[in-house]
């Protein structure tokens, strides 16, 4: 998703924010769309020749690129990454406490999410005390693809405003930078106006809205990813 010009598992207390207009893409950045880029010398190749190449297709959303690759797309289109204020606006609509971009229902509706781990990889994953084990997930074909999922397949999970894929399928780069200090997390000591966490060259982005291989809680409106300390700028 990129913003056109014109939390943590670690629950904080709600602050209430507001933005000034903007506009941002209804539907994820596909392969195609970063092709264009990269063929007109806007962006790099590199995106598009690494990683598992069953995720290269056209009409599938773009992965594999680092925050600086997809700043670069971005400004290519004349645009930006939205901030993490921004996306969560359009991820929630005029419902301030919603859970979900659909709303706030017992169970959630059906998106590109995976499923819990199996029991026996649980356990192997609780072993790694470095790792948030809850986050992981196994692929899911139940819920229509197993993998990745072309932008806007899923058209019951839209947001009030349209905006689809912000649950589910892969996660988003947003603006601001993420930092360890729990006084740094969230929205805390940021302007109420337009806050944007902008330190520079900070290592960690924000990432939101969970992924195909996450179970799907990781997909909440309000929650960051709970790997986030894992997603370098440069990787």
């Amino acid at each position: 998703l990129c913003t056109e010009f014109h939390t943590d598992l670690v629950y904080m207390a709600p602050r209430t924010v507001s933005l000034d207009a903007y506009a941002i893409d209804r539907d994820e950045v596909s392969v195609e769309d970063y092709r264009r880029c990269a063929a007109a010398g806007g962006c790099t190749v590199d995106a598009l020749v690494t990683g598992d190449e069953r995720y290269i297709v056209d009409d599938g959303p773009m992965v594999n690129v680092t925050w600086h690759e997809a700043l670069t797309y971005c400004r290519w289109r004349g645009a930006r990454l939205p901030t993490e204020a921004e996306w969560e606006r359009a991820a929630r609509g005029d419902r301030a406490a919603a859970t979900w971009p659909w709303g706030e229902l017992e169970q959630p509706r059906d998106f590109n999410h995976g499923q819990p781990r199996a029991l026996a990889l649980r356990e192997i994953d609780r072993q790694a005390a470095t790792l948030p084990f809850r986050a992981f997930g196994d692929p899911d074909g139940g819920d229509g693809f197993m993998y990745l999922a072309p932008p806007g397949s899923y058209r019951w999970g839209d947001s009030p405003f349209g905006t689809r894929d912000q649950a589910g399928n892969v996660a988003e780069w947003t603006a601001d930078a993420y930092l360890r200090e729990t006084h740094n997390r969230g929205y805390e000591n940021l302007a109420r106006m337009n806050p944007v966490r902008d330190v520079g060259a900070a290592l960690s982005r924000v990432v939101r809205g969970g992924s195909w291989r996450q179970p799907a809680f990781v997909a909440r409106s309000h929650l960051r990813d709970p790997f986030n300390l894992m997603y370098e700028a440069t990787q």
